[in-house]
């Protein structure tokens, strides 16, 4: 075996089930034993171009000449890529063949070809003798890849889906939005541009340099720019987003466009879910039912028995605006007498863009993507609190 720079795609792929039965073609023989007697493959672990060694030995342990000729080759397992094959005449009793095989990885083949992780290479020949077992040896080597980096891109508040757009070290551009972990990227200078958000004050663009095998995290924080655009959720008395109820009482709630950017309004979506927050996976009994301002048409499905409601409203005629635009009145029927909490969400299904907001329709039938009244994580209106109210409020 002789000493190689660089491998050969084998149209064949080889199996472990292949060399454990054997590679051979003809018919098995009774004395010559062909066996790969060493097979070492160093270092194990490997990055794009660096240089790989690999060393063989084979050897005839039967009592008769190994008449050839037959093949001796080095592959990945199951990759039909082969090292190097030499092809052996005759191989006497006790003869020993071995050989260093040393093979420069290629940055570009195998970024695309093979990516990182475990690969296994076998050392097999092809010689038909009467003893399979000694036929193959094999070697694992870990193709890693730490010469890109990581960027974690974290929007605040969390749950915020603010868009944003990143600028990589070769020029080329992703765009996306909200908290995300970006991994295989090449080490170098980033920029990220924050988009705008309703109701937020858009953060500055930043630099940084992404190390190799580093993580890099850019942060936007949103601030609130005040009286923001939202909907939200109020009680009608008390004027508050947490009350008290007994048990079949009837509470009244509002819908309401705050701070519109619009003069008038031809509809809105919206959900809320109504659930027990000390008693999980319970069933809620508790019924909301709404009405409107105005003669509407609403493709929303409620599904009362699990606390889920959906507005899709068309309003029949715009509905102008105010400072705070009552869009819907909800009843709330309680028939628990524990503490139920009613959060707002965007509609199930939401319409474009996605951006974990509620909508409301234009005049001209376009959408204002408005951001929810509460914070993430937070219910919009609370009933029976079991301490303080719980309810955080935008601006």
């Amino acid at each position: 075996m002789g000493d190689s720079g660089q491998g050969m795609n084998n149209p064949g792929i080889v199996t472990l089930a292949d060399l454990e039965a054997g590679m051979g073609a003809g018919e098995k023989l009774s004395g010559p034993d062909v066996a790969v007697t060493a097979f070492t493959a160093s270092p194990s672990a490997l990055l794009p171009g660096d240089l790989l060694t690999i060393q063989a030995t084979v050897a005839n342990l039967g009592s008769a000449t190994a008449v050839g000729p037959f093949d001796v080759w080095i592959g990945v397992l199951n990759a039909g890529f082969e090292f190097a094959r030499v092809t052996i005449d005759r191989l006497a009793p006790g003869e020993v063949r071995g050989g260093t095989v040393h093979f420069t990885l290629p940055i570009a083949k195998f970024a695309t070809a093979y990516p990182p992780g475990t690969y296994t290479l076998y050392c097999t020949h092809n010689f038909g003798d009467s003893n399979p077992v000694n036929n193959y040896m094999l070697a694992d080597v870990e193709l890693t890849d730490t010469q890109t980096g990581a960027i974690q891109i974290t929007v605040t508040p969390s749950g915020l889906n603010a868009p944003w757009t990143l600028t990589g070290a070769g020029g080329g551009t992703q765009s996306g939005s909200g908290s995300t972990l970006l991994t295989g990227l090449v080490p170098g200078d980033y920029t990220i541009t924050w988009g705008d958000v309703a109701g937020y004050d858009t953060p500055t663009a930043e630099t940084a340099t992404l190390a190799t095998g580093a993580t890099l995290t850019f942060t936007g924080a949103y601030t609130s720019s005040g009286d923001q655009e939202a909907l939200r959720m109020w009680f009608e008395y008390p004027d508050s987003f947490c009350t008290t109820a007994a048990f079949l009482d009837h509470v009244t709630a509002h819908i309401v466009y705050m701070n519109p950017s619009i003069p008038s309004t031809r509809g809105f979506e919206c959900g809320y879910d109504a659930t027990l927050p000390g008693a999980k996976g319970a069933q809620i009994n508790t019924n909301i039912s709404v009405s409107f301002p105005v003669d509407v048409i609403d493709v929303g499905l409620d599904d009362p028995g699990a606390g889920t409601y959906n507005r899709i409203v068309g309003f029949n005629n715009p509905l102008a605006t105010s400072s705070a635009t009552v869009v819907a009145t909800l009843d709330i029927f309680v028939l628990e007498s524990d503490e139920i909490f009613i959060t707002m969400r965007p509609a199930i299904p939401q319409s474009p863009p996605i951006d974990g907001n509620p909508k409301v329709v234009k005049e001209d039938f376009n959408l204002v993507s408005v951001p929810l009244g509460q914070a993430p994580g937070s219910p919009s209106l609370v009933i029976n609190p079991a301490g303080p109210c719980p309810v955080i409020s935008t601006k």
